[in-house]
């Protein structure tokens, strides 16, 4: 058992010497950072669960300082659009969130009172 789990590693390693990597780098780069392609975009936006017939994503609050707070969204905000896409549930959020890429203004859209609002917003990562 021993040696069948040793010659395992073995193999391990010499793929990933092959691949020019090093034991142990795995999915990070070698400053052990994760690659920027691997980054998620981050707005800052904390969502309401709690509520669920919100015709969008409504939020709870927002992080101080954070990209949605710099371009003017606040808290109990409804987001409606995101980067042109029509945002209806938590889902639409999460899929426009993951098509996004860091450091690039994308519109975002939000319902105040009886107007929309659109404002600029630029992802960061986390």
């Amino acid at each position: 058992m021993a040696a069948e789990l040793e010659a395992r590693f073995l193999t391990k390693i010499r793929q990933l010497t092959f691949e020019g990597r090093r034991a142990g780098e795995g999915y990070f780069g070698k400053d052990g950072r994760q690659p920027r392609a691997a980054l998620r975009a981050y707005l800052g936006t904390v969502p309401d669960y709690a509520e669920e017939d919100a015709m969008g994503f409504l939020l709870s609050s927002v992080a101080k300082g954070g990209p949605a707070e710099k371009a003017g969204v606040r808290h109990v905000n409804i987001i409606v659009e995101l980067a042109g896409r029509k945002i209806e549930s938590t889902s639409d959020y999460t899929y426009a969130i993951e098509a996004l890429k860091i450091g690039q203004k994308i519109p975002i859209g939000v319902p105040r009172g009886k107007k929309r609002l659109d404002f600029e917003i630029t992802p960061g990562s986390r």
